[in-house]
């Protein structure tokens, strides 16, 4: 005799599916079942939705958030500068999004002279549910933050900490993945009305051109014991923080020790070269900090791009110039071979001294690669190039 598996309705004139249902418990489950698929499409449909928002208003915001004015990778020369003093900074966030998501956790940890001077860390509510997902990996809960300053108290407060100059581009903010910190910070700033200009160096981009090959993984973790640096409770803002100065310290250390070796590598002129190229365009007003030179078969000077070529080795030393532009009278000027490209010349020239006679040529060739570069490469897109650029030159 025929039995209902789900209402145990049983006789000789009851019919069951193929489940083993009757026809009324068969509707039931059949309309439970459609039900469960139209909410699980109505929820892929707004998920997609909310992806497709989120990638519309992230191109606004990385359209304004990253540029000449808010954030640059810098070079040599301003990390030398910043020995005395830099800031460390790390946040925690609700997730991944610098657009939707929110800053939990906001520490910063000041250097002076190659060691911890101060620290200041807080826990932010975000005025949001902090995601499973990101709880799991920095152990924040909703709980946690409920009683910690709002978004804009917490701005208000490292604000007043740190000092207006911070956040003025006359203080180094150093972070492991900087990109990821600085938009979420930014994001905060402008919610909070202030326009800030941040100067940031990525320790994550470093490590990976100072290092290299010598580890697999680049994360914080991996980069310090890498290089002998000891720490406890990683994604905690406040460990992050400091292990990012110590990490910042050490690589410098490293690159200095690169850049050292290719200066032994130099010929006197080759150095004389690229002190007097430096010296003339600050003199003329030039900003320089993405200036470096490569020593090769060439002596290049770059601004990101290759900008001029000298041969200070050549049993003639000479520089290449356009033959485009208009050229000072009275010089010797020789047509260069096809292999350096038609319509270039090559000046010819024993000692810096004897390019003072075209420094305004060679200036207003810098200033044009320059000019066309500049907002490129300081825009967020670019800022990765830019960091590995940087440690494969010289700079001066």
């Amino acid at each position: 005799m025929a039995k209902c598996i789900s209402c145990g309705k049983s006789g000789l004139f009851v019919r069951l599916d193929s489940s083993g249902y009757c026809a009324k418990c068969s509707r039931y489950f059949r309309e439970i079942e459609e039900k469960k698929r139209l909410e699980e499409e109505k929820k892929r449909q707004l998920e997609e939705e909310r992806k497709k928002e989120e990638s519309r208003l992230r191109k606004i915001y990385e359209s304004t958030l990253v540029n000449i004015d808010s954030l640059q990778i810098i070079n040599m020369d301003l990390v030398r500068k910043s020995k005395e003093k830099f800031i460390a900074i790390d946040l925690e966030t609700t997730g991944l999004s610098p657009v939707f998501d929110k800053i939990i956790q906001l520490s910063v940890t000041i250097f002076n002279d190659g060691k911890v001077y101060d620290s200041f860390s807080t826990y932010v509510n975000p005025g949001m549910h902090i995601s499973d997902a990101a709880s799991r990996v920095n152990h924040i809960t909703d709980s946690m933050v409920l009683d910690a300053p709002s978004e804009k108290e917490a701005i208000k407060k490292i604000i007043q900490y740190l000092g207006n100059s911070a956040f003025q581009g006359h203080e180094l903010f150093v972070s492991h993945n900087v990109d990821f910190d600085m938009q979420f910070l930014k994001n905060a700033l402008k919610r909070s009305g202030i326009n800030a200009h941040l100067i940031c160096f990525d320790t994550l981009f470093a490590s990976r051109k100072i290092i290299g090959q010598q580890i697999k993984s680049k994360k914080l973790s991996s980069v310090a014991d890498f290089l002998g640096i000891k720490y406890t409770d990683l994604h905690d803002a406040a460990v992050d923080s400091a292990l990012s100065g110590e990490i910042f310290i050490k690589l410098i250390e490293l690159a200095k020790i690169k850049l050292n070796e290719k200066y032994s590598a130099m010929t006197q002129l080759e150095y004389d070269t690229c002190v007097w190229f430096k010296e003339m365009l600050d003199r003329k007003g030039c900003d320089t900090k993405l200036l470096c030179f490569n020593s090769t078969s060439y002596l290049t000077v770059y601004c990101y791009s290759a900008v001029l070529k000298f041969k200070p080795r050549a049993k003639k030393p000479y520089v290449i110039v356009s033959g485009r532009h208009p050229l000072p009278d009275g010089l010797n000027f020789s047509p260069c071979p096809k292999s350096e490209g038609d319509g270039f010349l090559r000046y010819h020239y024993n000692s810096v001294s004897e390019l003072e006679l075209i420094e305004d040529v060679l200036k207003d060739r810098y200033q044009r690669v320059y000019t066309s570069i500049i907002h490129d490469v300081e825009s967020s897109n670019q800022m990765r190039t830019a960091a590995d650029f940087i440690f494969e030159h010289i700079t001066v």
